[in-house]
């Protein structure tokens, strides 16, 4: 015997006894699938007008449960079954001529369905459709199918273990979009006159990179002064970098000092200096451009000319347009007044005094005892300045203006090692004096470094201390020791 499913026209799980079969499967018009042998009755299944996952009895179907000696759990239909069941690759049951998982009821297996002479088994539906097996008094082993079964065959309405066949969707290729990079416009913009330490190339972060265009694009460089521009539409477009501040100190009195030798022929300046020099914008460099420098240092304000300023080479870029992309339009950044080349994103030059292991150069502030409404002289002495190449320096001293002012003309340089050199004395601050010596000459002896003017105003008893908040020679090298004074007001 050969185990064929043949499903019916309709495409319905049948299960389909021939007509001498004794089990026969007759469900009821109450839709129960109640699976109840009795001694008498025979099973006759017919499938209802409504019923789904039924078992649909043919004319030719043989298919019958036939006991043998071994009682294997055998399910053999005859051989002259004419129906066929093809089994989806979704929970399919196709039997195989080993009669693998078949329905062979025998006397001495648990859980079998075993029919007795007198007894023939009726499958009759009841309104619970709880799809039960339940054998008569008669016989010793009930079959009864759960919804977690081993080995059952139960069908239901969601389609579970049935043999319906499907339609297997062939997989189709779907096209995908692959979007088109944006052009882009990338750079790096560097300090064009990095002198001296550290080596160069000195990155410059902080640099408005505008794309003018429509729309406007832009972008702003960062710590090792890289952009990059993207988002262009049609037409043609102007770069143009700017930027403003972060002078990091970097602009002061020793500038004003190096255009002032090379007005004299005591050095030449390269051309990139030459151009940052022409803060005066006159096409050449004389000591006026020392003079705005020396301003600029002092914090007097205009006329300071374009110190200070940032100017690039090129200063602009034209693209009649942007198709792809364009890599290394870099930019070379000039800072106006910042001549000797001492630029860097870290900081320029030293701002305050210090004290490193070697005391390079001292300068003494005196203690010094006056009267009320007297003008008095303060000499500041130096020490260790010899021989250091100083053609400039710079501090900001700070006073009790309740008890001193400075004199109209607070700066003396007569008589003293500065005396070849020019000040410029910044007293608009109460409290605070600012002055910046510059000079192509450097400084040659030791002594009385400058004197001090001013004009006792405090009451008897009153002190006033006199205290560098800044001073610094050249650009910050060699360091210097400082030795705080004071006023003291004793008649």
């Amino acid at each position: 015997a050969t185990n064929t499913f043949t499903p019916t026209s309709t495409s319905t799980n049948t299960f389909t006894p021939t007509p001498t079969a004794t089990n026969t499967f007759t469900p009821t018009s109450t839709s129960t699938n109640t699976f109840t042998p009795t001694p008498t009755a025979t099973n006759t299944f017919t499938p209802t007008a409504t019923s789904t996952n039924t078992f649909t009895p043919t004319p030719s179907a043989t298919e019958t449960f036939t006991p043998t000696e071994t009682a294997t759990n055998t399910f053999t239909p005859t051989p002259s079954a004419t129906e066929t069941f093809t089994p989806t690759a979704t929970n399919t049951f196709t039997p195989t001529p080993t009669a693998t998982e078949t329905f062979t009821p025998t006397a001495t297996v648990t859980n079998t369905f075993t029919p007795t002479p007198s007894a023939t088994e009726t499958f009759t539906p009841t309104s619970t459709a709880t799809n039960t097996f339940t054998p008569t008094p008669s016989a010793t082993e009930t079959f009864t199918p759960t919804a977690t079964a081993t080995n059952t065959f139960t069908p239901t309405l969601t389609a579970t273990e049935t043999f319906t066949p499907t339609n297997t969707p062939t997989p189709t290729d779907t096209p995908t979009n692959t979007p088109t990079p944006l052009p882009v416009i990338s750079g790096t913009v560097t300090y064009g006159n990095a002198i001296g330490s550290p080596a160069p190339p000195r990155f410059v972060p902080g640099v408005l990179i505008n794309a003018a265009g429509s729309p406007n694009v832009s972008d702003t460089t960062g710590a090792f002064g890289t952009y990059s521009l993207t988002g262009f539409g049609a037409g043609s477009y102007t770069i143009t970098p700017s930027k403003t501040g972060g002078l990091n100190g970097s602009i002061g009195s020793f500038d004003a000092a190096r255009i002032a030798q090379h007005v004299v022929g005591g050095s030449n300046l390269n051309p990139t200096q030459l151009t940052v020099a022409d803060v005066s914008s006159t096409g050449g460099v004389s000591s006026f451009d020392a003079a705005l420098i020396a301003r600029y240092a002092a914090a007097l304000g205009p006329p300071t000319g374009t110190t200070g300023n940032w100017i690039f080479t090129p200063s602009s870029n034209m693209h009649a347009s942007v198709t792809g992309d364009i890599t290394g339009e870099d930019y070379s950044a000039l800072l106006m007044g910042e001549v000797s080349g001492n630029w860097a994103n870290t900081g320029g030059r030293q701002e305050i005094f210090g004290s490193g292991p070697v005391k390079e150069i001292t300068v003494d502030l005196p203690k010094v005892e006056a009267s009320t409404d007297k003008e008095i002289i303060i000499p500041i002495n130096v020490q260790g300045v010899t021989d250091r190449g100083i053609i400039s320096y710079e501090f900001d001293l700070r006073y009790d203006p309740l008890v001193m002012l400075p004199h109209a003309d607070a700066v003396d340089l007569s008589g003293t090692v500065s005396r070849g050199l020019i000040a410029v004395v910044n007293t608009e601050e109460p409290g605070l004096l600012r002055v910046v010596i510059y000079g192509p000459m450097p400084l040659d002896e030791n002594g009385v470094l400058l004197n001090l003017r001013f004009t006792i105003v405090g009451a008897t008893g009153s002190v006033s201390p006199l205290t560098f908040e800044r001073i610094i020679f050249n650009e910050g090298e060699p360091r210097v020791m400082v030795y705080e004074g004071r006023i003291e007001i004793l008649y």
